[in-house]
């Protein structure tokens, strides 16, 4: 028969890993994607996205843009 105090023990450990893996998962998900960010912060993200393709297809020949939507 398990002692209480093991009893305990395991109990804590129990609760306290997967606790810890979706703490792990959730800070993963924050670093690596857009879910947890606000609006303005990825307004802000993708228009500097956008400025640096346009700054890329301006540099380009009218031609190459041509051939390349082709």
């Amino acid at each position: 028969m398990i002692t209480k105090k093991k009893r305990q023990l395991i109990m804590i450990i129990s609760i306290s890993v997967p606790i810890v893996i979706i703490i792990g998962i959730l800070i993963a998900l924050y670093f690596t994607t857009d879910m947890f960010k606000p609006k303005n912060k990825l307004f802000e993200k993708y228009i500097a996205q956008n400025i640096n393709i346009i700054d890329e297809m301006a540099k380009k020949n009218p031609k190459e843009i041509m051939r390349s939507n082709k």
